[in-house]
């Protein structure tokens, strides 16, 4: 940021906003600014076009699809991944390193991966306590603090698969590992773009998706891929892209999903 022109995205009352975005920026930067300008969308060749004329800058917040990746793939951008926990965050990209919900390599702590595969990380970017009943209650600096976020690490590089929270359980004792099928059946689908795997009866598997092209995906397909668990899958529902509840972040929000009969 060393004498350059910033552009802040996020709000200033966003916590990654004040300290990633403008704290730094009127330390170091020369210029910054900011917009109440509607979103670009990153597709369209105006947007890419902005996206590569950046000198640098960081995104994240939410796992990045296929599409999105192709996009920032050879820009001057980095992936940034991070906790509330941590601060500023926990791993970094390399300029242009973009893969589908890749989410970079570690920085400025250390990581690992625990025995059922969520990411854990220690070191001086970890919170010092947490605030609860009106009181700061002080936290071990030398904890492992686990994030719940379901990881898989090649060569120092490490990929979002999903919250160990979203696995579950079918009447008869199956259990369910939603993030890594999921992540199955978007490498084998590259057309779907949102995915969830769910259990609105105890007794199967429902799966709802969108897609890229705004077509449905052959139901035997998805029971195809599914292999062992193909018995289990109750129902397979394409939901438009614009039916889906978000968090701020973007991520559905799998508290409200779309009805399904």
């Amino acid at each position: 940021m060393d004498g350059a022109v910033t552009l802040c995205i996020l709000p200033w009352h966003h916590g990654f906003g004040l300290i990633l975005g403008l704290l730094p920026a009127l330390l170091r930067a020369r210029r910054v600014i900011t917009t109440s300008e509607p979103a670009r969308d990153a597709a369209r060749d105006d947007g890419r076009a902005l996206l590569h004329s950046l000198h640098g800058g960081r995104v994240g917040g939410a796992p990045i699809d296929t599409a999105l990746a192709s996009v920032l793939g050879g820009s001057r951008l980095r992936v940034g991944y991070g906790q509330t926990e941590a601060g500023p965050g926990i791993m970094l990209g390399h300029p242009g390193e973009f893969s589908a919900a890749f989410i970079g390599r570690p920085v400025g702590c250390e990581v690992r991966i625990d025995a059922d595969s969520v990411l854990a990380f220690r070191g001086a970017n970890a919170s010092d306590g947490v605030w609860e009943d009106g009181a700061l209650h002080a936290l071990d600096r030398d904890r492992w603090h686990r994030t719940d976020d379901l990881v898989t690490c090649a060569d120092g590089a490490y990929t979002f698969v999903g919250r160990a929270s979203t696995s579950f359980k079918l009447a008869n004792g199956t259990v369910i590992d939603a993030p890594r099928i999921e992540a199955s059946l978007r490498s084998q689908l590259p057309r779907i773009s949102d995915l969830v795997l769910v259990s609105h009866d105890g007794g199967g598997i429902d799966v709802l998706y969108s897609t890229h092209d705004a077509l449905p995906v052959d139901p035997a397909e998805v029971r195809r891929l599914l292999g062992g668990l193909r018995a289990y899958l109750r129902s397979s529902v394409f939901v438009s892209i614009d039916a889906w509840a978000r968090s701020a972040k973007g991520e559905i929000d799998r508290r409200r999903l779309p009805a399904i009969s």
